[in-house]
Order: C-alpha cells, then sequence, then structure tokens
C-alpha cells in the first residue's frame, strides 16, 4: 500500500523502513500535514502524520475529501496548549524547581516499537483486518 508519511525525521525513516521490509510503498516528506498541504495525500491511500502536523477540522476534512486514511499518529505536541494546572503553574513560579520535556520516545526500543506497530497497522488496514490500536472518535 502507498502511504504518505509526513513530518518525517531521518530517525522515523530509519526505523520505519526497518520495520516496513518492503512491504508498503512509504513516501517520506518534511512538509507537516496541514489544512494548506493536505493536498500532497491525493495519490496515497493512507496517511501517517507525526508531531509536527496539525490534524484540525479543516485539515481532517480535505483528507475526508481526498478519501485517505490517517494511518496512526504517534505522539502529540502540546507546547502551544494552554497548562491548566494550578499546582504545576505554582512549582513553576520556584526558583529551585525545573521542569524537563519527558523524551522517553527518543529511545530506539521505543522508536522500534512505534515504527513496528505502525506497519502492522498499515498492514491490517491494507488488508481489511481489524486492528486493536484503532481510536475512535465518540
Amino acid at each position: 500500500m502507498r502511504c504518505l508519511v509526513t513530518s518525517a525525521r531521518p530517525y522515523d525513516r530509519e526505523f520505519l523502513e526497518a520495520a516496513n521490509q518492503g512491504r508498503h510503498e512509504l513516501v517520506f516528506t518534511e512538509s507537516p500535514l496541514q489544512a494548506r498541504t493536505a493536498f500532497m495525500a491525493q495519490d496515497f491511500r493512507a496517511v501517517c502524520p507525526f508531531v509536527d502536523d496539525r490534524l484540525d477540522e479543516a485539515t481532517l476534512q480535505t483528507l475526508a475529501r481526498l478519501g485517505t486514511r490517517l494511518a496512526e499518529l504517534h505522539f502529540r505536541d502540546h507546547c502551544d496548549d494552554v497548562i491548566c494546572d494550578d499546582t504545576f503553574e505554582r512549582l513553576l513560579t520556584f526558583p529551585n524547581v525545573i521542569v524537563t520535556g519527558h523524551q522517553a520516545f527518543f529511545t530506539r526500543e521505543a522508536l522500534q516499537t512505534i515504527a513496528a506497530t505502525t506497519i502492522q497497522n498499515l498492514s491490517d488496514y491494507s488488508e481489511g483486518r481489524a486492528n486493536g490500536n484503532e481510536v475512535r472518535a465518540q
């Protein structure tokens, strides 16, 4: 199956290609998936968005018109989200508190697992099999 992998970094490519083993035609782009770039998915049966992609309503509507399915979301970028946690906000005011981002997904094992799960999801979709990783809107 032909799949567009957007916002793909070199490490994404490395692990996805290793897990794919030629089963699917993966086309990588560093361009993020947004409403204005969703046309890139036109000739693909599936698209695999990554952290820099904007999956807002306009993007999803464009993908739906193109008949493109989202393959998997790996993780979400919450950089622009407002923090609604009073305790966390208070901690940030203390001079002896250091906040570091959680980067566990950058381990080799995590990247291998993410890639293997993505390829399995593509294979299941391509072959019409049910998949336990699918998330449905409520």
